[in-house]
């Protein structure tokens, strides 16, 4: 085991030396498994955009000596954290709901992952929740005026309906 993390550290030696790169740089416990996290992408109806009160994927790649594995999601309370497990190397995702915000925020998702052996490397990743919003309803049956004599009495209904009414003259 000494014999194989001494030429893990001699291979990363050399490529950091002749500025050779391949794949993701690595940083965790170099005997466990292997996991990046993808930057997660909107699945609601503001997709790809990633928007408050609407779902998202977030993927990570795992590998390692061997399956299964335990996942554990931590959205930095950009939404519900959970869990999840992979039988072998390979990808998996989880769907979240952003809730509503009131303004857009930046958040860091962490996906830890543990191989049989309790062995663990995380990784994260920095995102941008925008808050929602929602289109100007149109209508031709009133007309907005900037004039102190023109006044129209709007109502909220709730979050995302308001109810607009001429003043009576």
């Amino acid at each position: 085991m000494k014999l194989r993390y001494n030429l893990i550290l001699l291979a990363f030696a050399l490529a950091t030396l002749c500025g050779c790169s391949h794949g993701p740089s690595f940083v965790g416990n170099p005997g466990g498994p292997r996991v990046i996290l993808s930057a997660p992408v909107g699945t609601g109806p503001g997709a790809p955009a990633l928007l408050a009160g609407e779902s998202a994927r977030f993927s990570a790649t795992v590998n390692g000596v061997s399956g299964p594995y335990d996942l554990a999601w931590n959205f930095g309370g950009a939404a519900e954290n959970t869990s999840s497990s992979l039988a072998a190397s390979g990808q998996t995702s989880v769907d979240v709901v952003f809730p509503a915000l009131p303004d857009s925020q930046n958040f860091t998702a962490v996906v830890t992952v543990t191989d049989f052996r309790g062995v663990q490397n995380s990784d994260s990743v920095t995102f941008s929740v925008d808050v929602t919003h929602l289109p100007v309803a149109e209508t031709s049956r009133f007309q907005l005026r900037a004039s102190m004599q023109d006044w129209m009495k709007v109502t909220q209904i709730d979050d995302y309906t308001i109810e607009v009414h001429p003043e009576e003259e």
